[in-house]
């Protein structure tokens, strides 16, 4: 073989190599994309549990008293009811103005 044709040979086979690169390249960019889409729940996930600290935030002090006037022998399931709708009322106000969504801030005691 003569020095131009196995020059032109490398030529060749380089062409080859960087065009079967570039399909790598398109497969691999595709196969990211449908990897994001097929993850997409994770970002709702993170958004469920942000929304279920918020409440949890006001629901477990709620639960504890709720066990404690329990065992202490609470009177009628009448006065547990209101007793705990009072307490949601109150602890739903408290919410409201700590969220971070609310566009007034708490007055001050003056």
């Amino acid at each position: 073989m003569s020095r131009g044709t196995e020059l032109a040979e490398l030529r060749l086979r380089k062409r080859a190599l960087v065009l079967e690169s570039d399909l790598h390249r398109l497969a691999l960019r595709r196969e990211w994309s449908e990897l994001c889409a097929g993850f997409g729940w994770v970002r709702e996930a993170g958004g469920y549990w942000r929304e279920v600290k918020r409440w949890a935030v006001v629901l477990a002090p709620l639960a504890g008293i709720l066990v404690a006037r329990g065992a202490a022998g609470a009177s009628s399931r009448l006065g547990r009811a209101l007793s705990l709708f009072r307490w949601a009322q109150s602890l739903y106000g408290l919410w409201r103005r700590l969220s971070p969504g609310n566009p007034t801030p708490p007055q001050e005691r003056g």
